[in-house]
């Protein structure tokens, strides 16, 4: 093929339907879909995101993060992308690498714990292109770009250097790829200087609405593969390391390829009965997304052998949510701690209770961001005593939570309801500002939908508090706490229900707001006891009227609502808490109507669960679970692979199924 034919090519096959196919052990699922994306991650905050063709954003490739300090991370971009001059026609998700088979040949590809990924091509000779797009992940500045590439010790090293301006005087960052054959016959890498510049525009970002959508990125050398061959990619802001870590995997890689999928394999093994096929892949894929998406950042505390840094956490999402949300956080949780990875669970929420600030929450984000949060103190706490309750039930309670353990939860839980009390309250209520629940978005300042006040959910956080509060105190003995909480639960029960529920079959969103949201299902989840089984079924009666969409999921919004807009619009917002049917929630929605009447709401329950498994196994990221969906049909919008989404399901499915 002719280098013009090979660049047109490149750019009109994502036109083409992929069979995708989703394999492990003796399940294993495929269907047709376009231009189907993979992720891997390697859990230190790095990620290799590429599509079956042409990639959809820029923010697909592979990157590495640079942990600077315990506040500040950078992500780099190395890699744009590697391809074959074919159309691959099938994609395989093996759970521990994703392969491209193009008839008999084939592509693999392995990422690692560390900045390098393995990447094995069978039966096929030819060229593959490599195309770069190195910087930092938010430097889309042209200026003083420069790429130098070499062959040294029989390895290709790519060297990348970020100058302020086209001077080229002064260096503001460096990135080095490291190219290493790690075949038997240790064969030397032979490659073809391309040294070529294009524009490529991204169809998921223009979408989206998200700038720049279109970029100049590097095709650098086409790779010359004669039958098979096995080589490491390996990057970093150091020559040296890269060039250590490439010597290391392509020394064991064996060995650490049979540990992954060792690993993976353990790692979705599971007790529950799943007749439906496809749900048991989705549930073993939402498994294997929430340990992708689990991170350990690197620390650079090393002179301080005094000080250990907990760097443990989930990412919110891949690939643009790259810290620790502490909301995100919490929610997610609930997947390990099905799983019954405890340990873990435990770590990331001991971290959230040594840093709750004075007011009694916690920051938005870790490490913290100007942006408060009004929710994620109250989920911390649901979180830790659903931690509670599980190693209660498998009887390892005593295992994971000592005495002193429960005292520091019931100190910090005193405190955090004393401090909210003191600068969160008002006319009794628990009160946020603007953009402080999970609908943190809005359109502008004139907009009234920003949700300051009292907020139904808030509320229902503030109760199960004051009601854990009550448990603490009587396993540590202290009635007196007790009973004084006990009084504090009842009377805040009946002022939340007198204020919220005044008006009969429904719960408003807020004190002053009779709009229909889906926050309901959020307060149920949190303090069912706040209503009788009959008037929570009311409210939900009049909650899936107004909010339902047939393809199963709930709206954001009263569908006649003058806000409510039904195409997701992307980064200017306008639709994200104004339509938009975000997976999580209804994946939660799911769990109430199960547990308030799971026969009278098995149609929705089931539509619910199936949309959910159609996300995660066919429509976004491979294997994960997208962010939100439009409300006039199913698609996977957003983040394309969404933590909380994944741990809601792992919920919902055990749930439904695991009883």
């Amino acid at each position: 093929m002719s280098d013009a034919n090979f660049y047109c090519f490149y750019e009109v096959r994502f036109l083409h339907n992929i069979r995708l196919l989703h394999i492990i052990e003796d399940e294993a699922e495929e269907k047709e879909v376009e231009n189907p994306s993979f992720l891997l991650t390697n859990k230190k905050g790095g990620y290799l995101s590429l599509a079956s063709c042409s990639n959809i954003s820029r923010f697909q490739g592979c990157y590495f993060l640079k942990q600077l300090n315990e506040k500040k991370a950078v992500m780099y971009k190395v890699i744009e992308s590697l391809q074959l001059d074919d159309v691959p026609a099938q994609i395989i998700n093996n759970f521990f690498c994703i392969t491209r088979r193009y008839g008999k040949a084939s592509e693999q590809f392995t990422q690692f714990y560390n900045n390098a990924f393995l990447y094995s091509v069978q039966n096929y000779t030819g060229d593959i292109l490599l195309t770069l797009d190195t910087r930092e992940i938010y430097d889309y500045d042209d200026q003083g770009r420069i790429y130098s590439i070499n062959k040294i010790n029989e390895n290709v090293i790519i060297e990348y250097i970020k100058y302020k301006d086209n001077s080229l005087k002064n260096t503001i960052y460096k990135v080095c790829l490291v190219i290493k054959s790690c075949d038997e016959r240790n064969s030397p890498i032979e490659y073809e200087l391309v040294n070529k510049w294009s524009k490529k525009e991204y169809e998921y970002d223009k979408k989206r609405n998200s700038q720049p959508n279109e970029l100049f990125i590097y095709d650098a050398i086409k790779l010359k593969i004669k039958k098979n061959t096995r080589l490491v990619f390996s990057y970093n802001d150091s020559k040296q390391e890269a060039i250590d870590t490439a010597n290391n995997v392509a020394l064991n890689q064996l060995t650490l390829s049979r540990l992954k999928q060792e690993y993976t394999k353990t790692l979705v093994t599971h007790n529950i009965n799943l007749r439906n096929s496809e749900v048991s892949l989705a549930y073993k894929n939402c498994i294997n997304s929430l340990d992708q998406l689990s991170t350990e950042l690197s620390s650079n505390e090393s002179n301080n052998k005094t000080k250990k840094t907990n760097n443990k956490g989930i990412f919110a999402g891949l690939p643009w949510f790259f810290q620790f949300w502490t909301r995100d956080e919490n929610i997610a949780l609930i997947g390990l701690i099905k799983e019954e990875r405890f340990s873990e669970a435990k770590s990331i929420l001991f971290r959230m209770l040594e840093n709750i600030l004075p007011d009694g929450r916690l920051a938005n984000r870790f490490p913290k961001a100007e942006l408060g949060c009004a929710d994620s103190i109250g989920l911390l706490f649901k979180r830790i005593s659903d931690l509670m309750e599980e190693t209660k039930k498998k009887k390892q309670f005593q295992q994971y939570f000592s005495d002193n353990d429960i005292q520091c939860i019931k100190d910090a839980l005193l405190r955090s309801l004393i401090k909210n009390e003191k600068y969160h309250t008002k006319s009794g209520l628990t009160h946020n500002l603007k953009l402080e629940t999970w609908m943190d978005t809005t359109i502008d300042n004139t907009s009234n939908d920003a949700r300051e006040g009292e907020r139904i959910e808030i509320q229902a956080a503030r109760l199960f508090m004051i009601k854990f509060m009550i448990e603490l105190s009587n396993i540590t003995n202290d009635n007196k706490k007790a009973k004084e909480y006990a009084k504090i639960e009842q009377e805040f029960t009946k002022k939340v229900k007198d204020i919220f529920f005044a008006e009969k079959y429904i719960l408003k969103d807020g004190k002053n707001d009779a709009t229909i949201r889906p926050n309901i299902f959020l307060a149920h989840y949190l303090y069912p006891e706040l209503l009788s089984q009959q008037e929570w079924e009311e409210v939900f009666d009049t909650a899936l009227k107004q909010l339902w969409v047939d393809w199963g999921g709930l709206t954001t919004i009263d569908k006649t609502s003058k806000y409510f807009t039904w195409e997701h619009t992307g980064e200017n917002n306008k639709s994200y808490h104004r339509g938009d049917s975000w997976f999580f929630l209804n994946n939660i929605a799911a769990i109430c109507l199960h547990r308030i009447n799971k026969t009278k709401y098995d149609y929705a329950i089931r539509k619910i669960v199936d949309a959910s498994t159609q996300d995660i196994l066919w429509n976004g990221f491979i294997g994960h679970a997208s962010e939100l969906s439009s409300a006039k049909e199913q698609r996977a919008e957003g983040c394309l692979a969404q933590a909380w989404s994944a741990g809601t399901y792992i919920e919902l499915v055990q749930e439904i199924y695991g009883k």
